[in-house]
């Protein structure tokens, strides 16, 4: 088919594109089963799904409270450990000065 003009093959895609055959399409259309009871089947459905959400959002704050927690408590425990070595190595630190003092003060009392 040659191409007379834009507009009329423009028409022509058009008519026969699935979206006006619909338009002309003028069959009942038969849904079952009927509204009703899809909707007696979708709302508990909906309802049940949003529940289950709601749990499972529940349980994920519960998780990320658990491991702030343990977060902090780790790092409480590194910081007190830290905190510990440092005064153990001062005080064996000055243990041995302590000690170095008393023997130079020996020889050099005798």
């Amino acid at each position: 088919m040659p191409l007379s003009s834009l507009r009329a093959f423009l028409d022509a895609i058009e008519k026969n594109s699935p979206a006006a055959r619909a338009r002309c399409d003028n069959r009942e259309m038969l849904i079952e089963p009927d509204p009703k009871t899809v909707l007696d089947a979708l709302l508990p459905f909906s309802f049940n799904r949003h529940i289950y959400e709601l749990v499972l959002l529940a349980k994920a704050s519960e998780h990320s409270a658990r491991m702030v927690a343990m977060k902090t408590a780790k790092d409480n425990a590194t910081k007190l450990i830290d905190e510990l070595t440092l005064e153990y190595n001062k005080a064996r630190q000055a243990s041995i000065t302590q000690e170095i003092l008393e023997i130079a003060a020996a020889q050099y009392a005798q």
